[in-house]
């Protein structure tokens, strides 16, 4: 008789501890005002004709984003809006962050390629994962969300396996399931945490001006860092902020200082 209720209990347990994981992954629904708001943008971008009506729209959905409300539609269509209106930097910039939640959306890669071309940048239309993107190889394959998912789902695994596997099957057989079931939960893990790393705690940038110099300090009075200002389009990593100047680092060419009314961080 306590056979079958252990495992009812365990079940129960592993799935509610599942469902809470998937939970923090997922986000929250959006509320009534925000749908509205969704809605309200989405018509004012199909009646849009000129650039300033686009700027217009891009403002409508950062209203949403500003709300604590955090999609990938959202960010998606907030690109779309600031490329009609001329500023591929800053659709750059949203597309960019959309990734994080709709890394396989074929339109948005189509777009963001298109974008990166435009501004005659070279870089690559998956985020950089540096080293980790070698032993993570599935890495952008999968969103934020579906990872935290798939995570839930071993865990809950990896509990039922190392409770019941022995029952049903061989010691030897039920240790191996066990172990593999674990390695891929830590593997998982891992994929999940580099995700917040990357986007949590990394904060990136687009240079959202035509042109702009990067400098040696964080004033107009230092000089140039680099013979050439950056152009529009061209992303980087945030180290420091001071005042309204940003210390960032463009890949494969260094460090300096940009203001930030010439860029767009996310």
């Amino acid at each position: 008789m306590n056979g079958p209720r252990m495992l009812s209990d365990v079940v129960q347990t592993t799935v509610l501890f599942s469902l809470c994981l998937a939970g923090a992954g997922c986000g929250r629904a959006p509320d009534l005002q925000t749908a509205e708001l969704f809605q309200d943008a989405e018509t004012a971008f199909r009646e849009a004709q000129s650039e300033e009506d686009f700027i217009r729209v891009a403002t409508r959905y950062d209203q949403i984003l500003s709300s604590g409300f955090v999609s990938g539609a959202v960010l998606y269509n907030q690109g779309n809006a600031w490329m009609r209106a001329g500023q591929p930097g800053r659709a750059i910039a949203c597309w960019r962050a959309a990734q994080r939640y709709r890394p396989r959306d074929p339109y948005l890669t189509a777009n963001l390629q298109s974008a990166l071309s435009s501004c005659g940048s070279a870089a690559t239309i998956q985020p950089d994962t540096g080293m980790a993107g070698y032993v993570l190889f599935w890495q952008n394959w999968l969103s934020e969300t579906e990872k935290f998912l798939l995570t839930s789902v071993l865990l809950a695994a990896v509990c039922l396996c190392s409770t019941f596997a022995p029952w049903v099957l061989r010691r030897r057989l039920a240790n191996r399931l066990t172990l593999a079931l674990t390695a891929g939960f830590l593997l998982s893990a891992a994929s999940a945490a580099w995700d917040w790393h990357r986007f949590d705690r990394i904060n990136h940038g687009v240079v959202a001006v035509e042109s702009a110099t990067v400098r040696k300090g964080n004033s107009e009075s230092y000089e140039s860092a680099f013979t050439k200002p950056v152009t529009e389009g061209t992303e980087f990593c945030v180290l420091d902020r001071r005042s309204d100047w940003l210390q960032v680092e463009f890949s494969g060419i260094g460090t300096g200082w940009l203001p930030s009314r010439s860029v767009v961080t996310y």
